[in-house]
């Protein structure tokens, strides 16, 4: 065997190792890319290939350098597995994503050094051609397939209205949703782009330039798509099978022909002529390479740290439990009431809930807490499945931070359809500590619960604006005032009767 083909075999070693000690990001991955219902990244596994076989493609650049253990590299995989480590214990999903592919580039320049670690560099990084962190740019495609789809319906003579995100035609309405960004089109379309570069070894600023011709393709592939499927609609009176069945194929057909296309100019787009570089050196002596199985050792050794902590901290939450439930008496206030309410927060997950209102006199306050005996994904104090608010039920007025004695909360002004106003003030607990940023508080919950089963919870206080919203965060304060005192944390400061 070779001994391009061997150190080939141990970087796919080093991969299979990383993905089986890392595995919860790997997994996560999966999820994401077998997500038939989103479909966004369902091309994840294929960029996996791809940036397998790409290491075999270029296994010439694994022979010629000897390689070296680089301590360096180790110490940085040491850092890079810890901050993993913080980033899955605080259930941060796209945070400990991003880490995976630097773990790996990490631990394949540790082990043969420099030399190779470079040449092993674009194979590992393709991989965030896969990754489903590319949704923060999915608002602006939104918005920006809007408008290019005004431009061509009235362009073609389709009669239309814009009101937003929705189209109206004479025989319906259309809405661009997040789906039809065509973000999925162009995230391809880049990785396309980046491969050929690639494989034909081109220059920085060709493959910018085959870059930029992959990205306009791409988003008009989508403005086509968007527009071809309503003026079927217009057409055939909302009977086209695009409109009432799918226009899901139809979309990647447009994308097989717009890449066709990409490959025809690629061809044609000459690539500046470059140097020859000579890779000999001259005769040089170079020290010994220290075995393989050493540098293996010694990375796996490096990557154990987070996995480790990982897994002891995991079986430190199975043991988690709950303190006792407090006293919800307030002193001054009678309750805890039941009363129908139109707010109707949500914490996925949350291992205890509490919601009641109170009454001084004419004011009233909805209190509402959830408490989580240890986290993981899924359920966790900040995340996408939760929500204070319905978006549907309440319009966001106003927001910013107050202080109420030694804590501070977030406050939200909010608004219901019925044109009622009400204010809403809440924060997060972790341990000991208050803080008014959720992904503080999951960072925070990420570090504490290394040392051990940690609760957490978020506490939110509701007054309707009434006379005025003056009076609502008044009437918070006096309630505030009334669970805790100023020296006192607010977690523990609930008041026994």
């Amino acid at each position: 065997m070779s001994d391009a083909l061997r150190r080939v075999l141990v970087v796919w070693l080093l991969i299979a190792v990383v993905t089986v000690l890392y595995w919860p990001t790997p997994l996560s991955y999966a999820v994401a890319w077998t997500d038939a219902e989103n479909k966004g990244n369902t091309h994840g596994f294929l960029i996996a290939l791809m940036c397998i076989a790409l290491i075999y493609v270029r296994r010439d650049k694994l022979a010629r350098p000897i390689p070296r253990v680089s301590l360096g590299a180790c110490l940085v995989l040491v850092g890079l597995s810890l901050l993993w480590l913080v980033a899955y214990r605080a259930s941060i999903q796209t945070a400990h994503q991003l880490l995976f592919p630097l773990i790996l580039a990490a631990a394949v320049y540790a082990v043969f050094g420099p030399q190779i670690g470079r040449a092993c560099l674009f194979a590992v990084g393709f991989l965030y051609f896969a990754l489903p962190f590319w949704g923060f740019i999915n608002g602006p495609l939104q918005a920006l397939t809007v408008v290019a789809t005004r431009g061509i319906l009235r362009l073609i003579g389709v009669p239309v209205e814009f009101y937003g995100n929705f189209i109206h035609i004479p025989e319906g309405t259309f809405a661009i949703e997040g789906g039809c960004s065509g973000l999925h089109f162009l995230v391809v379309a880049m990785a396309i782009a980046a491969y050929y570069g690639e494989l034909h070894r081109d220059s920085l600023r060709h493959r910018m330039l085959l870059g930029a011709l992959a990205v306009v393709l791409a988003l008009l592939t989508n403005w086509i798509r968007v527009s071809v499927i309503i003026t079927a609609g217009h057409l055939t009176h909302m009977q086209s099978y695009l409109v009432r069945v799918s226009h899901y194929g139809f979309g990647w057909a447009v994308f097989a022909v717009a890449m066709a296309a990409f490959f025809l100019l690629a061809l044609r787009i000459p690539p500046p002529l470059n140097a020859a570089v000579s890779t000999d050196g001259g005769q040089r002596t170079e020290p010994a390479a220290q075995p393989i199985a050493f540098a293996v050792a010694l990375v796996v050794a490096a990557l154990a740290p987070g996995p480790a902590l990982a897994l002891m901290a995991a079986r430190a939450d199975a043991t988690a439990t709950l303190t006792p439930p407090q006293s919800t008496f307030v002193r001054g206030w009678s309750g805890p009431l039941r009363a129908p309410t139109d707010w109707t927060p949500v914490f996925k997950g949350a291992d205890r809930e509490f919601f009641a209102m109170y009454r001084r006199g004419s004011a009233a306050v909805e209190w509402y807490s959830a408490d989580y005996a240890f986290q993981h994904q899924g359920k966790k104090l900040f995340g996408y499945d939760n929500s204070l608010i319905s978006a549907r039920m309440f319009n966001m007025l106003d927001q910013g931070v107050v202080d109420a004695g030694s804590v501070r909360f977030n406050y939200l002004q909010l608004r219901n359809p019925e044109g009622a106003q009400s204010v809403l003030w809440y924060a997060y607990e972790v341990g000991a500590h208050d803080m008014t940023s959720g992904l503080l508080a999951q960072l925070w919950y990420g570090a504490r619960s290394l040392t051990g089963p940690v609760e957490s919870r978020v506490s939110a206080f509701r007054a309707k604006c009434d006379p005025d919203c003056t009076a609502a965060h008044a009437e918070l304060r006096r309630f505030v005032d009334s669970i805790c005192d100023n020296a006192s944390r607010f977690g523990d400061c609930r008041r026994d009767p």
